[in-house]
Parts: structure tokens; C-alpha cells; sequence
């Protein structure tokens, strides 16, 4: 019997899968499972796409964008995180800032891809 403990420990995935499945109904919960993917796996994506709508759902709005900004920092072509991004910005009233995130350096960031 050793390391039972590593053996049956959950896993970067099983706390976004149980996130997920209490979303709906407690996204309080779901949050702190959505954070304990991604102390576990810094590159997982998906967790912090969802850590951020948690918090936003919550109301926890500049939570949600120092959370969206770690994960369009790490992957800035992620369509779904930018359009929070820029949601958030607009508000909280920072127009310019949220321009800025979608015009990306010359490149017009389509309302269809964050709608």
C-alpha cells in the first residue's frame, strides 16, 4: 500500500469535471474546483476559462479579469477569454482598455468570435 494517497488523489481533470458538473447550481464550489485545476496544471486552459466565468458569475468582476488576464496572456488567440476580457472592461467602464484588447495591434478582433 504505497502512496495510496498519489494513487487515488484527483487530478487536474477530475477537479475541472467536478467544477463543471456543480457550475450550474454552485458556482461558489465549482470555482474553488476550477482553482484547484489550475494550481495543479498551470497551462490548463479550460480551468481557467472556467475559473473566470465562476467569478464573474459570482460578481467578483476584477477577480475575473486578473483571472482572464493570466489566461489571454498564456494563450492570447483564445477567442472565448478575450471576448470575457472585453466585456469586463466595457463594465467597468474602461472603454479605451477594452478597444485596445480588441483591436490587438492592428489586427480587428471580430464581435462574432466573443458574442
Amino acid at each position: 500500500m504505497k502512496n495510496v494517497l498519489a494513487t487515488y488523489a484527483f487530478k487536474p481533470r477530475d477537479w475541472y469535471d467536478l467544477g463543471r458538473s456543480l457550475q450550474t447550481d454552485h458556482p461558489f464550489l465549482a470555482g474553488l474546483c476550477f482553482k484547484a485545476a489550475v494550481e495543479h496544471d498551470r497551462a490548463f486552459l479550460d480551468a481557467w476559462y472556467e475559473l473566470a466565468c465562476c467569478q464573474e458569475r459570482l460578481g467578483l468582476t476584477e477577480a475575473a479579469v486578473k483571472t482572464v488576464r493570466v489566461l489571454t496572456e498564456a494563450a492570447p488567440y483564445y477567442g472565448a477569454a478575450r471576448g470575457m476580457l472585453i466585456r469586463l472592461l466595457l463594465r467597468q467602464g474602461k472603454d479605451v482598455e477594452a478597444r485596445r484588447v480588441a483591436w490587438d495591434g492592428g489586427k480587428v478582433f471580430h464581435r462574432r468570435q466573443w458574442m
